[in-house]
């Protein structure tokens, strides 16, 4: 069994650490189903995505959405949404 994970840093627009946001992703597994997920960031702004799966491959992770209680979050500012993992 793997099990592979994502950390996700969330930001604010001057990149200082954002936190108390969620964030919503969805995994893309070797097999082609997917799986979808929320994180909350931790105290270090890292929202961390994980899943279990007996497969090898291509794991691809893409964050969907991410909202916070006192911030509007502009998907348009995004440096990154999506990454690939390979298990051997």
């Amino acid at each position: 069994m793997y099990k592979v994970q994502g950390r996700v840093p969330i930001l604010d627009q001057a990149r200082a650490a954002g936190g108390g946001s969620d964030g919503a992703a969805e995994w893309d597994l070797p097999d082609g189903q997917t799986r979808l997920q929320t994180a909350a960031t931790a105290p270090n702004c890292l929202a961390r995505f994980r899943v279990a799966s007996a497969q090898a491959g291509l794991y691809t992770l893409t964050v969907l959405n991410v909202e916070h209680a006192r911030y509007v979050v502009d998907p348009a500012q995004n440096v990154e949404t999506s990454e690939e993992i390979v298990v051997p």
